[in-house]
């Protein structure tokens, strides 16, 4: 389970969902390969930005579409429709 704190949509505070990103990125169409190197370098992301407190769900979301872009274009594309 993640430590990385994350400021969902309603306003609560959680943990960062690993499984769920994996899950929503081979969802969106990438690789189980692909979908782990990209919530890697969300996770990278997270533990950065949180020195300053919990993580804003948009930040999260923009990290993952970039690293889905940066090896699967398509998932990354429908990855940033259907997460809105």
């Amino acid at each position: 389970m993640s430590m990385y704190q994350v400021k969902k949509k309603d306003g609560t505070i959680g943990r960062f969902d690993r499984f769920g990103a994996l899950s929503n990125a081979m969802r969106a169409g990438a690789t189980a390969e692909e979908a782990e190197k990209a919530t890697q370098k969300v996770e990278n992301y997270i533990f950065s930005a949180s020195s300053k407190g919990p993580v804003e769900h948009t930040k999260v979301r923009d990290q993952m579409i970039k690293a889905l872009g940066s090896v699967n274009q398509m998932a990354a594309r429908t990855y940033s429709i259907f997460q809105k």
